[in-house]
Protein backbone atom coordinates (compact mmCIF):
# COMPACT_ATOMS: atom_id res chain seq x y z
CA UNK A 1 0.00 0.00 0.00
CA UNK A 2 1.84 3.19 -1.11
CA UNK A 3 1.80 6.12 0.94
CA UNK A 4 1.96 4.33 4.02
CA UNK A 5 4.88 5.79 6.51
CA UNK A 6 3.49 4.88 10.27
CA UNK A 7 5.12 2.62 11.78
CA UNK A 8 1.94 1.85 14.41
CA UNK A 9 -1.57 0.07 13.92
CA UNK A 10 -3.84 0.35 16.78
CA UNK A 11 -6.99 -1.15 16.86
CA UNK A 12 -8.34 1.21 19.84
CA UNK A 13 -7.83 5.33 19.31
CA UNK A 14 -5.28 6.25 21.48
CA UNK A 15 -4.94 2.95 23.45
CA UNK A 16 -1.32 2.04 23.95
CA UNK A 17 -1.92 -1.45 25.00
CA UNK A 18 -3.09 -2.54 21.79
CA UNK A 19 -0.60 -0.91 19.65
CA UNK A 20 1.69 -3.33 17.65
CA UNK A 21 4.96 -2.45 16.80
CA UNK A 22 7.57 -4.36 14.88
CA UNK A 23 9.33 -6.95 16.64
CA UNK A 24 6.37 -7.09 19.50
CA UNK A 25 3.78 -10.06 18.08
CA UNK A 26 6.80 -12.28 18.19
CA UNK A 27 8.09 -11.40 21.49
CA UNK A 28 4.64 -10.89 23.05
CA UNK A 29 2.82 -13.88 21.77
CA UNK A 30 5.63 -16.86 21.40
CA UNK A 31 6.52 -16.12 17.93
CA UNK A 32 9.94 -15.70 18.29
CA UNK A 33 12.37 -18.08 16.99
CA UNK A 34 8.97 -19.83 14.69
CA UNK A 35 10.76 -21.62 11.77
CA UNK A 36 9.68 -20.69 8.20
CA UNK A 37 7.77 -24.02 7.98
CA UNK A 38 6.26 -24.05 12.10
CA UNK A 39 2.88 -23.36 13.00
CA UNK A 40 1.51 -21.65 16.32
CA UNK A 41 -0.91 -24.21 17.81
CA UNK A 42 -3.21 -23.93 20.60
CA UNK A 43 -1.80 -25.68 23.41
CA UNK A 44 -4.76 -25.48 25.83
CA UNK A 45 -3.71 -23.47 28.37
CA UNK A 46 -2.26 -19.71 28.16
CA UNK A 47 -2.30 -19.43 24.20
CA UNK A 48 -0.23 -20.71 21.37
CA UNK A 49 2.92 -22.60 21.15
CA UNK A 50 5.01 -23.12 18.10
CA UNK A 51 5.39 -26.33 16.46
CA UNK A 52 7.40 -27.34 14.14
CA UNK A 53 5.61 -28.81 11.06
CA UNK A 54 6.63 -33.05 12.22
CA UNK A 55 4.91 -31.98 15.53
CA UNK A 56 2.15 -30.17 14.18
CA UNK A 57 1.50 -32.90 12.15
CA UNK A 58 1.73 -35.40 14.82
CA UNK A 59 -0.60 -32.93 16.89
CA UNK A 60 -3.36 -33.23 14.03
CA UNK A 61 -2.51 -36.94 13.59
CA UNK A 62 -1.99 -36.24 10.19
CA UNK A 63 1.03 -38.41 9.93
CA UNK A 64 -1.01 -41.84 10.54
CA UNK A 65 -2.11 -43.58 7.37
CA UNK A 66 -4.11 -46.75 7.11
CA UNK A 67 -4.12 -49.13 4.14
CA UNK A 68 -7.32 -51.63 5.22
CA UNK A 69 -8.78 -54.16 3.24
CA UNK A 70 -10.77 -57.62 3.40
CA UNK A 71 -9.53 -60.52 0.64
CA UNK A 72 -12.49 -61.98 -0.05
CA UNK A 73 -12.21 -65.87 -1.41
CA UNK A 74 -8.45 -65.61 -1.38
CA UNK A 75 -8.17 -69.05 -2.97
CA UNK A 76 -9.57 -67.64 -5.46
CA UNK A 77 -7.04 -64.34 -5.75
CA UNK A 78 -3.97 -66.69 -5.31
CA UNK A 79 -5.02 -68.92 -8.55
CA UNK A 80 -5.45 -65.23 -10.34
CA UNK A 81 -2.19 -64.28 -8.76
CA UNK A 82 0.44 -64.77 -6.15
CA UNK A 83 0.42 -60.82 -5.45
CA UNK A 84 -1.88 -58.48 -4.11
CA UNK A 85 -1.36 -55.08 -4.47
CA UNK A 86 -2.52 -53.35 -1.42
CA UNK A 87 -0.43 -49.82 -1.81
CA UNK A 88 1.84 -47.32 -3.52
CA UNK A 89 4.06 -45.15 -1.57
CA UNK A 90 4.14 -41.39 -2.47
CA UNK A 91 6.51 -40.40 0.38
CA UNK A 92 8.76 -42.54 2.44
CA UNK A 93 6.74 -44.41 5.21
CA UNK A 94 7.31 -46.47 8.29
CA UNK A 95 5.24 -49.29 9.11
CA UNK A 96 3.95 -49.10 13.00
CA UNK A 97 1.60 -51.99 12.93
CA UNK A 98 0.14 -54.89 11.07
CA UNK A 99 -2.83 -56.64 12.09
CA UNK A 100 -4.36 -60.07 10.40
CA UNK A 101 -7.86 -61.63 11.08
CA UNK A 102 -8.90 -64.55 9.23
CA UNK A 103 -12.73 -65.09 8.82
CA UNK A 104 -11.41 -68.60 11.02
CA UNK A 105 -9.39 -70.01 13.57
CA UNK A 106 -9.91 -73.97 12.32
CA UNK A 107 -6.30 -75.57 13.26
CA UNK A 108 -3.73 -75.60 10.20
CA UNK A 109 -6.34 -73.28 8.62
CA UNK A 110 -3.44 -70.21 8.84
CA UNK A 111 -2.42 -67.83 6.31
CA UNK A 112 1.07 -68.33 5.19
CA UNK A 113 2.31 -64.79 3.50
CA UNK A 114 4.35 -62.05 3.70
CA UNK A 115 4.21 -58.06 3.49
CA UNK A 116 6.97 -56.66 0.95
CA UNK A 117 7.26 -53.64 -1.59
CA UNK A 118 8.89 -53.73 -4.89
CA UNK A 119 10.39 -51.51 -7.67
CA UNK A 120 7.52 -52.28 -9.66
CA UNK A 121 4.57 -55.50 -9.45
CA UNK A 122 3.16 -55.19 -12.64
CA UNK A 123 5.54 -56.41 -15.13
CA UNK A 124 5.82 -59.39 -12.78
CA UNK A 125 9.64 -58.85 -12.09
CA UNK A 126 9.25 -57.79 -8.55
CA UNK A 127 12.84 -55.94 -8.93
CA UNK A 128 14.29 -55.05 -5.31
CA UNK A 129 12.11 -56.88 -3.45
CA UNK A 130 12.16 -56.61 -0.01
CA UNK A 131 10.52 -58.14 3.08
CA UNK A 132 8.46 -55.86 5.41
CA UNK A 133 7.58 -58.72 7.82
CA UNK A 134 5.74 -62.34 7.94
CA UNK A 135 1.91 -62.19 7.80
CA UNK A 136 1.79 -65.62 9.40
CA UNK A 137 -1.47 -66.50 11.44
CA UNK A 138 -1.87 -68.58 15.13
CA UNK A 139 -5.40 -69.19 15.68
CA UNK A 140 -6.48 -66.88 13.03
CA UNK A 141 -4.71 -64.25 13.90
CA UNK A 142 -1.98 -61.66 13.42
CA UNK A 143 -0.92 -58.79 15.34
CA UNK A 144 2.52 -56.96 14.95
CA UNK A 145 3.23 -53.52 16.75
CA UNK A 146 7.55 -53.95 16.68
CA UNK A 147 10.16 -56.03 15.66
CA UNK A 148 9.37 -55.54 11.81
CA UNK A 149 12.21 -57.40 9.15
CA UNK A 150 11.70 -53.85 7.93
CA UNK A 151 9.93 -51.46 8.45
CA UNK A 152 10.96 -48.37 6.20
CA UNK A 153 9.53 -48.53 2.68
CA UNK A 154 10.98 -45.82 0.17
CA UNK A 155 8.72 -43.44 -1.54
CA UNK A 156 8.05 -45.06 -5.22
CA UNK A 157 7.37 -48.44 -4.29
CA UNK A 158 4.39 -50.89 -4.67
CA UNK A 159 3.50 -52.49 -1.41
CA UNK A 160 2.02 -55.75 -1.62
CA UNK A 161 0.79 -58.96 -0.06
CA UNK A 162 3.40 -62.23 -1.64
CA UNK A 163 1.03 -65.63 -0.39
CA UNK A 164 3.55 -68.25 0.05
CA UNK A 165 1.07 -70.89 -0.75
CA UNK A 166 -2.59 -71.53 -1.53
CA UNK A 167 -4.67 -70.34 1.07
CA UNK A 168 -6.41 -73.01 2.99
CA UNK A 169 -9.95 -73.95 2.00
CA UNK A 170 -11.55 -73.17 5.34
CA UNK A 171 -10.71 -69.57 4.79
CA UNK A 172 -13.04 -67.27 3.24
CA UNK A 173 -12.05 -64.01 3.98
CA UNK A 174 -8.71 -61.81 5.02
CA UNK A 175 -8.97 -59.06 6.92
CA UNK A 176 -5.77 -56.77 6.76
CA UNK A 177 -4.80 -53.42 8.67
CA UNK A 178 -1.67 -52.06 8.04
CA UNK A 179 -0.65 -48.21 10.03
CA UNK A 180 2.29 -46.25 8.97
CA UNK A 181 3.76 -42.96 9.41
CA UNK A 182 4.77 -40.55 6.54
CA UNK A 183 8.65 -39.78 7.12
CA UNK A 184 9.51 -36.05 7.37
Amino acid sequence: MAGITHAKVSIIADDPNYDIQPGHWNAEHKFAGLAANGFMVGDGSDGLTAKTLAETKTLLGSLTKKWEATISNPQAVYAQRAQLPIGYTTAAITITSIIVRLNTATAGAELAADLKFADDIFTASLANATLVNALDTTAGALTKTSAFTDATIPAGKFVYIQFDSSPHTDIKDIFVQILNTVDV
